[in-house]
């Protein structure tokens, strides 16, 4: 089975909901268990077959380069320095990209993902997953990791996403063609992403992406208007969102994960009081 390389890590964010820490420490580089945010999404990559990671910077980034400048990694990783501004995730993308020398192409398949979820080697499975299905699925140009509201460490109301599973419907043969053109069953933990009222499911931060757009992103008028001005604005895969509104299918798999995450100051504090299993 082919696997996936490649990985892009957002690093670029002021953490301010982390405010006073993050305004001497980039959020990415906050310790739990006597490592680094970073480092861990660092290991957790490289635990799942990852090659090359590109990670954006922005504020406080002289610290992130630093860092990754001075640990040793067995991965090969670059830098995307958004200077000017924070260019959020498809203008991430875009930036490194267009920056980035031969590290993105189109039609190889690449993982992006956030540092802030407190990864462990139970995830990789589920990686696995996620990889499998998209390889099997030529459709599959997006699929999220999620997890239900009740597995989160943090009590949250209100999640992102729902699941709709097409094998709840047994009175159909479910199949789908893979990018080389076989048929394959449908993998049973695989669900179609929507939205509504309720969404009983969280995105943890991990989706898979498969560059299959050869469209220019300005004729269509799809490009984030942040990085207009800095003229990067063709580009060859969608953002979820425009993946939506162009009516394509979003996949997803609910992870079986305790889900730990680090989305303020409250729960940092609580955290760095709980032995969590990490890297």
């Amino acid at each position: 089975m082919k696997r996936i390389t490649k990985a892009m890590i957002f690093a670029a964010g002021y953490g301010k909901r982390l405010i006073p820490l993050t305004e001497k420490i980039p959020k990415p580089l906050l310790q739990l268990n006597g490592k680094t945010l970073l480092k861990n999404c660092i290991l957790f990559l490289e635990d799942c077959g990852i090659k090359e990671i590109v990670i954006n910077v922005h504020h406080l980034a002289y610290q992130i380069i630093e860092f990754i400048e001075k640990n040793k990694f067995e991965s090969k990783i670059y830098i995307s320095h958004e200077k000017e501004k924070i260019l959020g995730t498809g203008g991430g993308l875009i930036y490194a990209n267009n920056n980035i020398i031969n590290f993105f192409h189109l039609n190889e398949s690449f993982l992006t993902v956030n540092p802030d979820t407190l990864w462990n080697s139970n995830y990789t499975n589920e990686f696995k997953i996620l990889e499998e299905w998209h390889f099997k699925c030529k459709t599959a140009a997006f699929i999220l990791l999620l997890v239900p509201k009740s597995n989160s460490y943090e009590i949250r109301k209100q999640g992102d996403f729902n699941l709709k599973y097409p094998t709840d419907d047994k009175d159909i043969e479910h199949k789908t063609i893979g990018i080389g053109g076989k048929h394959y069953d449908w993998m049973s933990e695989i669900g179609f992403v929507e939205k509504n009222k309720i969404n009983n499911f969280i995105y943890t931060g991990l989706q898979i992406v498969r560059p299959d757009r050869t469209v220019d992103g300005v004729e269509n008028g799809l490009y984030d208007p942040r990085i207009k001005s800095l003229g990067l604005d063709a580009r060859n895969f969608w953002t979820i969102n425009e993946n939506w509104d162009q009516g394509g299918n979003i996949y997803g798999y609910a992870s079986k994960q305790k889900f730990y995450h680090i989305s303020n100051l409250k729960t940092f504090n609580n955290l760095k009081k709980e032995k969590i299993i990490t890297y």
